[in-house]
């Protein structure tokens, strides 16, 4: 983690600080004249003191803290940054990853500290930034497209296909209509919060299922289309296209499931610098085991789709000679 007493990084003083795996905490004071890692500034303005009796390191959080002259200042401008990926050792000197998330803020010395029974915002509920509500904004849409509206359409479906040939269209709108604008716009919020953040696109992990799935969707999105308006003469029994398709969308389904875990676990962490509440892990778990039991429930409406199809099959077959004739015409 690491504070800095300015504006920007450019030639601002800095304290970093970071936790080792023997369970001490390294303090180093850097600067920088560009946009590369800081290094260490053997004169700083103010010397910064480690305060041990308060700073935790730990596996799951971390609290670093120290203790600075401020010159009598009454305001001070603050930039910070943090990055997950641990320094290449304890020493002072150590290089350092690229952070993976920043922010500033101007810092009021002037107002009195708050006391236990003041109504002050207690500790964790510093305010979003810009591009922390769109990483937000994007976990938002993105759950709710791939995770609610999508699964919903394919059960539409499972259900109801059984019971009236306008299916297609109720089972079309939710796909694309309503999950497609969705899902879409969850994603153009990621690529402007990534952009905004000013780390490369589609990089880590989790950015690159997030392109891949978004391909998934368009390509199962086109296959439905291509199923349903373009039908082979005089085909027998279930093209092969149509196994691809079921096949492919719940294959759509599943990796949303892990993409969104990773999502509210790790991504979303990283990039807020707080933990997503356990309800929500909750939440996802139960989800899957609703949506699981509520599909296998749609699966024993099979043999009742299989004797329509096969009806209907028969019925687009020629029944006498004269139909024969006018075949061969």
């Amino acid at each position: 983690m690491a504070i800095g007493f300015g504006n920007g990084m450019v030639n601002t003083p800095m304290v970093l600080m970071w936790g080792n795996a023997d369970g001490t905490v390294t303090l180093s004071q850097r600067s920088t004249a560009g946009y590369i890692m800081p290094t260490v500034d053997p004169a700083p303005p103010s010397v910064a003191t480690l305060e041990l009796e308060t700073t935790v390191s730990t596996a799951s959080s971390s609290e670093f803290r120290f203790t600075v002259d401020g010159n009598s200042q009454t305001t001070q401008n603050i930039i910070y940054a943090f990055s997950r990926d641990a320094p290449s050792s304890s020493a002072e000197n150590a290089i350092i990853a690229i952070h993976q998330e920043k922010g500033q803020f101007r810092l009021d010395l002037s107002k009195p500290l708050p006391s236990n029974d003041d109504s002050a915002a207690p500790a964790g509920t510093i305010p979003l930034t810009g591009t922390q509500k769109l990483f937000v904004a994007h976990a938002v849409f993105c759950g709710l497209g791939f995770l609610f509206f999508l699964p919903l359409g394919v059960l539409f479906a499972r259900f109801f296909r059984t019971f009236t040939p306008t299916w297609f269209k109720g089972h079309w709108f939710m796909q694309f209509a309503i999950s497609g604008s969705i899902i879409l716009t969850g994603f153009a919020l990621a690529i402007a919060a990534v952009a905004q953040k000013g780390t490369p696109h589609f990089q880590a992990g989790h950015k690159i299922w997030g392109l891949v799935l978004i391909v998934l969707y368009l390509v199962q999105c086109s296959l439905g289309s291509f199923i349903h308006f373009v039908k082979p003469k005089n085909r027998i029994g279930r093209p092969p296209q149509n196994y691809g398709h079921a096949v492919l969308g719940l294959f759509v389904i599943g990796v949303a499931f892990y993409q969104v875990r990773t999502g509210y676990s790790v991504a979303l962490p990283s990039s807020t610098g707080r933990a997503t509440p356990e309800a929500v892990n909750i939440v996802w778990i139960v989800w899957i085991v609703l949506l699981v039991l509520a599909y296998c429930a749609g699966l024993s409406l099979l043999p009742k789709q299989w004797r329509q199809e096969k009806k209907s099959q028969l019925s687009r077959k020629p029944s006498d000679k004269h139909e024969l004739t006018a075949r061969r015409y």
